[in-house]
């Protein structure tokens, strides 16, 4: 397909500033300027929690039910005995 689109001053500049950093033709910017504005407004994100759940991380583990409150003092206990001199 072919595109024809016009540009304000400010735009061309920005479009020849970066072709003269990457020594890429208009068309492949413009190219990977479409896959990245389409992967941001088409693409679904997917969630940390399905990412953690798909590679076995959530219900992975066993632990005590309390240890989002309790975690502290579980650590400190830990440490005692394991730095306990006698």
């Amino acid at each position: 397909m072919r595109l024809n689109a016009r540009l304000n001053a400010e735009q061309a500049a920005h479009l020849a500033g970066i072709q003269q950093q990457t020594n890429q033709s208009v068309s492949e910017i413009i190219r990977q300027a479409l896959e990245m504005y389409y992967q941001a407004v088409c693409q679904q994100p997917v969630a940390a929690k399905e990412i953690l759940s798909k590679n076995g991380f959530v219900g992975g583990f066993e632990a005590d039910p309390e240890l989002s409150t309790s975690y502290k003092t579980q650590l400190q206990q830990s440490l005692a005995e394991k730095h306990d001199p006698g």
